[in-house]
């Protein structure tokens, strides 16, 4: 049997564990903790139920605590005779000056476990020193979709199930398995997930030709019901609610968006009405607020093109190509109208960036992007033409399989209205940031920190940018 845990973010107070079981010979009764040496029975959290990958050896439980003391806690699980540790604490309910460690928000995002060389992404995360309070898994945690395998029969629905929850299980309980994973990564701080296209397949809900389980009915909804509930059980945590997690750390007011599981394939809805609510209540709240400024993350960029017809379905529709989106961004604009600056964060294009959009209505409320990505990339058949061409025409690159981050656009916005410009235009390879925040003044700032996912130290040599200034109006 083997035992993992890691905390769940959640903006109530409460510490959230989620507890995995693997390979359990029955149903485990429900595992025993200790916080800070001193054994402790959850507030919240029963026995722990099956995971839903037609195994019927795995199980997972979310456990709430509100721990005595001031943290970071020393979590211990026992479970079985099995025996997990790991250290985390609260979320702050204030943004802390810097002198007193502002909040970190760790981001990764795009992760392909069989290349990840001897587990190096854990290394490096591990021995990052500034320690994150939040960590944002933002899309394609795991590659439901990997490798292709374009000429075969459809599968069953018990072989997707069965295939997708050996993935789950790999990059969750590496640290039990002793194998490149995620393990490292989510014990560092609580988590906050956000799901896109390949916690399904490439471009979800659309089928793909390369894809033959999509072709078929029958496939295509078992492979859905099974991302969905296997995205539920590993990923999905107590704060989110039909799609969003609202997470505050006054005066930053941070909503993590699903706008992948509930998106149609019609162009209209990028997510569920639920989530849309969600997302119109923070926008309220930020114009009721005292000097609010807002953090908004989902799966893709923001600063992005709209793909032509044929890009949109061979490969990806981006936010744009959906009718939804335009009334999105008007209710940013509404933020802009009010002088509250936004910070959005993502990952999904496999390269990193920063950019600034600034309103000109408001004579300058800003709209920051921050992207990192991916934090092991995948691999593809035309890698070695890239590699080749690239050593050919380009000698001298350090990531000869990674791509360029795509210019961003002069404008953004109803009518236009935000100039964007590139701070750091595109940071290539394998990567992680942390995005830094502090009170200043009247309002805040923020930073970010690259670091590369390399055993060469010059690609691993951090890379850092502002801070910007985050002050509302």
């Amino acid at each position: 049997m083997m035992l993992t845990a890691y905390a769940q973010a959640n903006h109530d107070g409460e510490l959230r564990i989620w507890v995995g079981i693997f390979g359990a010979a029955q149903p485990p009764a429900r595992p025993a903790f200790t916080i800070n040496g001193t054994p402790t029975a959850p507030d919240r959290g029963d026995v722990p139920k099956p995971i839903r990958d037609g195994q019927g050896r795995n199980y997972k439980g979310i456990y709430a605590f509100r721990p005595a003391g001031a943290g970071p806690y020393r979590v211990r699980v026992q479970a079985g005779g099995e025996l997990f540790e790991f250290t985390t604490d609260l979320l702050p309910r204030e943004l802390a000056p810097h002198l007193d460690g502002g909040f970190n928000i760790l981001l990764c995002s795009c992760y392909y476990q069989p290349l990840d060389d001897r587990g190096l992404l854990g290394d490096v995360v591990s021995q990052i020193k500034l320690r994150p309070n939040l960590t944002l898994m933002a899309g394609d945690q795991v590659y439901a979709d990997l490798p292709l395998h374009t000429f075969r029969r459809p599968r069953s629905a018990d072989e997707i199930r069965t295939d997708l929850g050996n993935k789950y299980r790999q990059n969750w309980a590496s640290t039990a398995l002793g194998t490149p994973g995620l393990g490292s990564v989510l014990a560092r701080a609580p988590v906050v997930c956000v799901p896109d296209d390949h916690e399904f397949w490439n471009n979800y809900p659309y089928r793909q030709a390369q894809i033959p389980d999509t072709l078929s009915g029958e496939a295509f909804d078992a492979w859905k019901a099974a991302s969905l509930e296997l995205f539920e059980d590993y990923q999905a945590s107590d704060a989110s609610t039909d799609g969003a997690s609202r997470l505050d750390v006054g005066p930053l007011k941070m909503l993590f968006l699903d706008l992948r599981s509930g998106r149609d394939n019609d162009g209209d809805r990028l997510m569920q009405p639920p989530a849309r609510a969600a997302f119109d209540r923070w926008i309220d709240d930020l114009l009721q607020g005292d000097r609010s400024i807002g953090v908004l993350s989902s799966g893709q960029a923001l600063f992005i093109g709209k793909p032509n017809i044929l890009e949109k379905h061979l490969a990806d529709a981006e936010m744009p190509n959906y009718k939804e989106f335009d009334e999105l961004s008007a209710q940013i604009a509404r933020l802009a109208d009010h002088g509250v600056p936004l910070v959005y964060i993502t990952g999904d294009v496999h390269w990193g960036r920063v950019a600034r959009g600034t309103d000109l209505p408001s004579r300058g409320t800003p709209l920051y992007e921050v992207i990192s990505s991916p934090s092991c990339l995948i691999d593809s058949p035309t890698d070695a033409f890239t590699a080749w061409k690239n050593r050919t025409f380009n000698a001298a690159r350090p990531w000869p399989r990674h791509a360029d981050a795509a210019k961003v656009p002069k404008q953004f916005g109803p009518k236009g209205r935000y100039l964007i410009d590139a701070v750091e235009p595109s940071l290539i390879g394998d990567q992680v940031a942390m995005v830094s925040f502090a009170r200043a003044g009247a309002g805040a700032e923020f930073s970010v920190t690259y670091y590369g996912i390399s055993r060469d130290k010059a690609l691993a040599k951090s890379r850092s940018f502002g801070p910007f200034s985050l002050r509302p109006t």
